[in-house]
């Protein structure tokens, strides 16, 4: 059954705010909603592998109200097509609360259980590998799944599922046992001895490669302050960079620490500004694992980002 009479503007522009592709069927434009919904999941899914321009949003007002915005702008084109078209067979509100709960669905499961998208907030403590302002993926699948990893406790299970070791030199996001979310690299597996020693890492009494590298300017600081810079080549040959800020710092200097079965040791990459394991953070249990980060797609700060987007551990002799 079709309908003679175009929709009411008002009823078009509150579903067109909540899911464009629901309004455009709402008011009989099917091909377009199809075009839409290719347009919009494709570029979601563009942007997250290739990335968007690196701007900064300070002189914004609040981002949920700039989303209004936005989608008020979306309402008011999808309410400009009413006159020219009729409402067809499957513009019934059965079918456009249908799309309504899928698309959310489907958001939710790929979130859920394949990436999901983080952000750096106020914090250095992964520079120069992740910055404040950072927006990255993670993987979700890539350790398999846990409570930690699985909202809303549909996971009520201890230990993982489908699960797969991380390796070291992973860079991770995992939950604290308070429940607060963190990121830092994985240094230190199950069995194994960790120390530092004059700032370096030391693996089962073997210290890693270290070389000095050029400053760096630790510009998310918003000062032109430049730090010592040093590639640190892990047993695994996996390289990055990580940072000293002062000569002799309370992290520099630790006493060994043995890693118990099941667990990993994390440090953060600004290593004097990172409260790791070698300090209350203590070693993270492997259920706590939320995923991966695997790309950074946006700084909000305006940093750029292009030659450290890639966060997959670079390998090397």
């Amino acid at each position: 059954m079709t309908h003679s009479k175009p929709r009411s503007p008002i009823s078009t522009f509150f579903i067109s705010m909540v899911e464009p592709v629901a309004g455009l069927l709402w008011i009989g434009r099917g091909k377009l909603a199809l075009a839409t919904a290719i347009l919009l999941y494709g570029t979601i899914i563009g942007v997250s592998y290739f990335g968007w321009p690196a701007f900064s949003t300070n002189a914004y007002p609040n981002k949920i109200f700039v989303e209004l915005v936005i989608k008020g702008i979306i309402g008011v084109g999808i309410c400009l097509l009413i006159a020219s078209h009729v409402p067809k067979r499957y513009s019934n509100g059965f079918i456009v609360s249908g799309v309504i709960v899928s698309l959310m669905l489907l958001a939710l499961c790929i979130r859920t259980f394949v990436f999901q998208p983080f952000n750096v907030p106020a914090t250095t403590s992964m520079a120069p590998t992740l910055v404040m302002g950072d927006y990255f993926v993670v993987s979700k699948s890539a350790y398999g799944y846990s409570s930690h990893s699985v909202p809303f406790g549909l996971l009520p299970i201890q230990g993982r599922v489908f699960s797969t070791e991380p390796e070291r030199g992973d860079v991770v996001t995992f939950n604290s046992d308070d429940g607060v979310a963190f990121i830092k690299r994985i240094v230190g597996l199950p069995g194994e001895t960790i120390q530092t020693i004059d700032g370096v890492l030391h693996i089962d009494g073997t210290p890693v490669k270290m070389e000095l590298g050029t400053p760096y300017s630790m510009y998310e600081a918003r000062n032109s302050s430049a730090v010592a810079q040093y590639r640190e080549t892990l047993p695994n040959g996996v390289y990055y960079n990580v940072l000293s800020l002062v000569d002799n710092s309370v992290g520099d200097n630790t006493g060994p620490y043995v890693v118990p079965d099941g667990q990993y040791f994390v440090m953060g990459d600004n290593r004097d500004n990172s409260d790791d394991s070698r300090f209350s953070l203590g070693t993270v249990p492997f259920e706590n694992l939320i995923g991966k980060v695997v790309r950074i797609f946006w700084n909000s700060e305006g940093i750029d980002y292009s030659d450290r987007q890639s966060v997959i551990p670079k390998q090397g002799t």
